[in-house]
């Protein structure tokens, strides 16, 4: 893969316009290929350090703006500086205090199921499962999933399925058995955040989005959600 191409192929990623195919396509390469993991690496960094220029900028605006409209007056310039930061405080005591219902905005917003990737031989009506899981017939799926026998990817997949549902309590369970050295941990950190942040678990969502790592699978979107909630 040229240079170019790996610029322009992570920046897809990152933006979501990856289809869940090609998302499981990048996903393996990504594995293997060290150039492409830095460039990754990099972007990520980028859109980070973006964000926080954003946010020094609006604060200055802000800043700038409160000093134009009070002059010389300094009394009424900290008025309006105290003014704006009541507003903000009022605004984040409110998404506070309406913590479910923004919740469950965050989860809304920020939940989809995993492309299907098995790595492990599924036995007896195993197709037939994998084949309702990617149909999106989650029911079905869970019903089948539950007969094979429980590896890590058996696991992770059932915990997806559940929380597609609406099974909170039985998608976290399932997410919690697999095992430290399973290739779907950072997989694991993300949606195992979700589902607390769900449930109104903030420091447990905090705990698990804090594990992403600057390569794992949604760093950035992780980063904005921990932005959101320890603030």
């Amino acid at each position: 893969m040229e240079a170019m191409d790996k610029v322009e192929i992570v920046a897809q990623y990152l933006a979501g316009e990856m289809t869940s195919e090609e998302q499981v396509r990048f996903l393996e390469e990504l594995a293997q290929d060290q150039a492409l993991q830095e460039e990754l690496s990099l972007q990520q960094d980028f859109a980070i350090a973006l964000k926080n220029e954003r946010n020094k900028a609006l604060k200055s605006e802000l800043l700038a703006y409160a000093e134009q409209k009070a002059g010389s007056n300094y009394s009424w310039y900290y008025g309006i500086a105290a003014g704006v930061s009541i507003v903000i405080v009022g605004l984040m005591a409110f998404l506070y205090l309406s913590g479910s219902s923004s919740n469950e905005a965050l989860f809304s917003a920020n939940f989809e199921p995993y492309p299907y990737v098995f790595t492990t031989r599924l036995s007896g009506n195993g197709s037939a499962a994998s084949e309702a899981y990617k149909n999106g017939d989650f029911s079905t799926a869970i019903q089948l999933f539950e007969k094979q026998p429980m590896s890590d990817t058996v696991q992770f997949y059932l915990g997806i399925a559940y929380a597609q549902t609406g099974n909170l309590e039985s998608a976290s369970a399932r997410l919690e058995q697999i095992a430290p050295s399973s290739i779907f941990i950072p997989q694991k950190n993300w949606y195992l955040g979700l589902i607390y942040l769900q449930s109104g678990d903030k420091e447990g969502a905090i705990a698990m989005f804090s594990k992403i790592t600057e390569k794992d699978y949604k760093f950035i979107e992780a980063q904005a959600l921990l932005g959101q909630l320890e603030n």
